[in-house]
């Protein structure tokens, strides 16, 4: 009976999930994007593969994107190390720490 419900579940999310090409089909959709920074958008060096070209789509779109961190650094320490990794600057509507 549970394996069932789970099976159902799973096949009403699958009708659910829509695919899209690429993350300009996302743009229009919403008012902001907010991001995890860490395994996300780098992997505490530099930026991930496809990261810059779809945070410059984004960006070129209009859409502002907020930064959100669990680190105990203050705000100003996570923006201005940012850069360093390839995020540039002008995309980064905001930054929220823990």
């Amino acid at each position: 009976k549970i394996h069932r419900r789970a099976a159902r579940r799973a096949a009403q999310t699958h009708r659910r999930m829509r695919v899209v090409s690429g993350i300009g089909a996302l743009c229009a959709q919403y008012d902001v994007v907010l991001l995890d920074q860490y395994g996300v958008l780098h992997n505490g060096a530099q930026l991930l593969e496809g990261v810059a070209s779809a945070l410059e789509q984004l960006h070129a779109a209009g859409t502002p994107l907020v930064v959100l961190s669990n680190t105990a650094k203050r705000r100003a320490e996570l923006v201005a190390e940012l850069p360093r990794r390839g995020f540039q600057a002008e995309w980064l509507a905001g930054a929220v720490c823990s």
